[in-house]
């Protein structure tokens, strides 16, 4: 409910900034793990305040915006997300993202949906240069596709 409270606060004060940081890793005390959750809370405590930087018109609107999210490693594939799940962002943006409570069911029925629209001929096409894999989500676990413990 960690992420449903921080969306709500979002939508009382839209110009505010929040930072998501969490002990990663920490039940499984390793060295990796620590190097990680460090460079992860530097990058969100030290970098993204730098780039999170707004001005606000007369109207209240954002002007100017430098970015509206920002974490210590961005990557595209699966879905956007921040490797380790640690950010900090501006309320203007998170208030607009779909509410946590409801992501999971969301997720689940997209699984569902692929699932049923989904036939072994879709697998694969062969073509002149060989085969072309169309099945990029099948083995993905539930933390890739934002479902189970990962969604909220």
């Amino acid at each position: 409910y960690t992420l449903q409270n921080l969306q709500d606060y979002c939508k009382l004060h839209p110009y505010h900034r929040v930072i998501y940081l969490h002990a990663k890793g920490s039940y499984h005390n390793t060295h990796q793990n620590n190097e990680n959750r460090i460079t992860m809370t530097f990058s969100v405590l030290n970098k993204c305040p730098k780039t999170l930087v707004e001005t606000i018109g007369s109207d209240g609107t954002a002007l100017n915006v430098t970015c509206n999210v920002c974490g210590g490693l961005f990557l595209p594939i699966w879905g956007p997300f921040f490797s380790g799940n640690m950010w900090a962002a501006q309320c203007s943006y998170v208030k607009e993202l779909v509410p946590p409570l409801v992501f999971g069911e969301r997720m689940n029925s997209l699984q569902e949906a692929r699932a049923r629209n989904y036939t072994t001929s879709t697998k694969a096409q062969t073509t002149d240069q060989g085969s072309l894999q169309t099945n990029l989500f099948d083995n993905l676990g539930s933390y890739c596709l934002g479902t189970e413990r990962y969604s909220n």
